[in-house]
Parts: C-alpha cells; sequence; structure tokens
C-alpha cells in the first residue's frame, strides 16, 4: 500500500468533517453569510501567501534537479492561481484592495502557518509535502463534493461561483494528484518510524484545516 493510501485512512475522517462542515454547505446551497465568506477569503488571502513560501522550502531541501523544479512551478499557482482569484471576486463583490491590505491574520491562520513554516525549515522536503498535502487534498475532496451539489444559479454567483470553479476545476485536481505523487516519492526508502512521523505531521494539517473552517464560520460580522 503507499504511503498516500495509508494516510487517507488515518486523516480521511477529519477531511470528512470539512466536507460536511455547515460553512462548506452554505457555499454549496448559497446560504453562508456573505461577511462569513468574505472574512474566510481574507484569510484564505493571508494563508496562501504563507503556504507559498513552503513550495520555496522545497526547492532549497530537495535533492533532485526534477523534485526543485516540481516545487518549483507550484509556487506560481498557489500565487498566481488562487490568490488572483481571492482577489478577482472580493472586487467583483465591492471588497476594496485597502481592506485586503489591512486585513490581519486570525489566530488560527497564523499558527497554522507558522506550523507549516516550522516543519519546513526543520525537516525535509517529504515533511514539507506532508505539512501541506492536507489543504490541497481535503480541497480537492471538497471542491469535488461543492461542484455536483452546488445548483447552476450558484454556481453563477460573482463570488461564490469562481470558488466552485477553482476547487473543482481538473486543474486544480491535476495540481492535487500531483502533490499526493511528490509525497509517496520523497518517501520512497522511508523507515517505519519516519513513515508515522508523516502520517502525524498531515494528520496535525488536517485539524488544523477544520479548525480554519470553524474560525470562518464562528467568525460575527460587524453590525455597523
Amino acid at each position: 500500500m503507499k504511503l498516500s493510501q495509508r494516510t487517507y485512512e488515518a486523516v480521511k475522517d477529519i477531511w470528512q468533517e470539512c466536507i460536511d462542515h455547515p460553512f462548506v454547505k452554505g457555499i454549496a446551497d448559497s446560504t453562508i453569510d456573505r461577511k462569513k465568506f468574505i472574512y474566510y477569503t481574507l484569510q484564505d488571502d493571508l494563508y496562501i501567501v504563507e503556504y507559498a513560501k513552503n513550495f520555496a522550502w522545497g526547492v532549497i531541501k530537495a535533492k533532485k534537479e526534477s523534485d526543485i523544479i516540481e516545487f518549483a512551478n507550484l509556487t506560481p499557482f498557489m500565487l498566481a492561481g488562487e490568490n488572483d482569484m481571492h482577489r478577482d471576486y472580493l472586487h467583483a463583490i465591492g471588497v476594496r484592495d485597502e481592506t485586503i491590505a489591512k486585513t490581519k491574520m486570525n489566530m488560527v491562520n497564523h499558527s497554522y502557518t507558522s506550523f507549516m513554516l516550522n516543519t519546513a525549515s526543520r525537516e525535509g522536503a517529504a515533511e514539507i509535502i506532508a505539512a501541506i498535502l492536507p489543504c490541497s487534498w481535503s480541497y480537492a475532496l471538497i471542491g469535488e463534493w461543492v461542484g455536483k451539489h452546488a445548483d447552476e444559479e450558484t454556481k453563477k454567483d460573482p463570488a461564490l461561483g469562481p470558488w466552485i470553479e477553482m476547487y473543482s476545476s481538473d486543474e486544480f485536481m491535476k495540481k492535487n494528484d500531483e502533490i499526493i505523487a511528490m509525497y509517496d516519492r520523497l518517501s520512497e526508502g522511508y523507515t517505519e518510524e519516519q513513515m508515522q512521523h508523516l502520517i502525524d505531521i498531515v494528520e496535525v494539517s488536517s485539524h488544523y484545516e477544520k479548525l480554519f473552517w470553524d474560525a470562518a464560520w464562528n467568525y460575527i460580522p460587524e453590525t455597523k
């Protein structure tokens, strides 16, 4: 059994909690409070910038030229792909650049990104992938579910539509498959203890993914 399959079995219940989260369900049926969605998007915008730095660490830590190139190629997809999408639909629903610029990370976001970057600075390429894998893989599962359950009107929504299109797209699924393949490849030859350590890292990041959704769902919009 591939390590990715073992890992999936270890964390699939956490990822299912993300799929079943009321925030995700609210995206699918278009009932999510728009202020909560904006808050989530602003936090995700900050998250992606820190997330992309892990791929830069991967360039430093990777041993093979092909792995260096793959880490390097994933960085612009995250920044020019996901964050450009965030900015576009934030602008479309009236969120100004000044608001985006002055947004600060919440505690979950700060803790999660700090965990990933700390792992990246201290450990190797496989561990870097382990820390970032839950974001990619859980969103692929969420995007697939939302893409199947959202109606056509929701998919045309100026904010929700681009989000659904991004995370249910063939391109995003392909990038996720690449990251899973890197996880398996970079862990080849690992001992049982090393593989369990990778699974433990994935589990921590998976819990942070759930907490990220919780933080967005529990956000109380200002009444002004």
